[in-house]
């Protein structure tokens, strides 16, 4: 595999660990989350009715009810 392949499976990796996460804290807090990308490149999830929220770019949403098929 060479350096790029790495990487790449890397952050899916990183994205798909930070999803579950947001769909288990989307059931428990019953609320819409999304994932996002901050500035340093880290997959974060915040709730959708947040404040900060509309200064992130989302890159998938979460629905409390979504199961976790990962």
């Amino acid at each position: 595999m060479g350096c790029g392949c790495q990487q790449q499976s890397k952050e899916r990796l990183n994205y798909d660990n930070i999803k579950r996460i947001a769909i288990k804290w989307a059931a428990m807090e019953n609320t819409e989350v999304f994932l996002f990308r901050n500035q340093e490149g880290i997959f974060r999830f915040m709730a959708v009715d947040d404040p900060e929220a509309a200064q992130q770019t989302p890159l998938e949403f979460i629905h409390p009810l979504q199961l976790d098929t990962a």
